[in-house]
């Protein structure tokens, strides 16, 4: 289809039948058109991209929903635990300098006296156990970072939006390092565990 008006132009363009400037601007031209077939695949993946965005939104607001009214929890969000990596994964030949545990993402609760964690906010949605829990009882709450805890959180942002939380495992006293996805997030956990009455150091 494209093809044969290309080829009319090319004809129109110069009797002799040889490719003239114009032709070839005309046949360039026609060519970067999108087909018919470029166009159903852009919007195909654009009417799934915003399908995706419209379920991601929905499942935002049910689960506020939930965590509020059915859950009254305190404070909730996206977190990073640091989680140390496993003996098989170090070698000697790695830099010394290089971190021995990494930032394990989930999503946390604070329903209560507890804090709940799970995978993600899939489990959650999905009514799945919490992987950790952390119980705010005698001796527990938040403690700031040590000097070996600064050495090792070389970035500027890292420090600013990390916190160690400590309290009652399941198998005994625990701590927990969370990097909170922003310094207002990080504020708000603070304010609603001042409002457990939960001692720290």
């Amino acid at each position: 289809k494209s093809s044969a008006v290309v080829e009319h132009a090319i004809k129109d363009a110069g009797a002799s039948g040889k490719s003239t400037p114009l032709a070839t601007w005309i046949q360039n031209a026609l060519l970067a058109l999108p087909t018919y077939d470029d166009v159903r695949r852009m919007y195909f993946w654009e009417r799934l991209a915003g399908i995706e965005r419209e379920t991601s939104k929905l499942a935002t607001e049910r689960r506020k929903a939930r965590l509020d009214k059915l859950w009254k929890a305190s404070w909730f969000s996206s977190v990073k635990i640091r989680t140390e990596l496993k003996r098989r994964f170090l070698t000697i030949s790695e830099n010394k300098s290089a971190r021995s545990w990494f930032w394990d993402s989930k999503f946390a609760v604070l329903h209560g006296r507890r804090l709940l964690l799970w995978s993600s906010e899939k489990d959650f949605d999905e009514g799945i156990p919490p992987e950790l829990r952390i119980f705010f009882s005698g001796h527990s709450g938040l403690g700031g970072l040590s000097p070996l805890d600064l050495k090792e959180l070389s970035q500027q942002y890292e420090m600013s939006r990390t916190v160690n939380v400590f309290g009652r495992g399941v198998s005994g006293q625990e701590k927990l390092m969370l990097l909170l996805p922003s310094v207002e997030t990080k504020s708000h956990l603070e304010s609603a565990m001042l409002s457990l009455g939960t001692k720290g150091d």
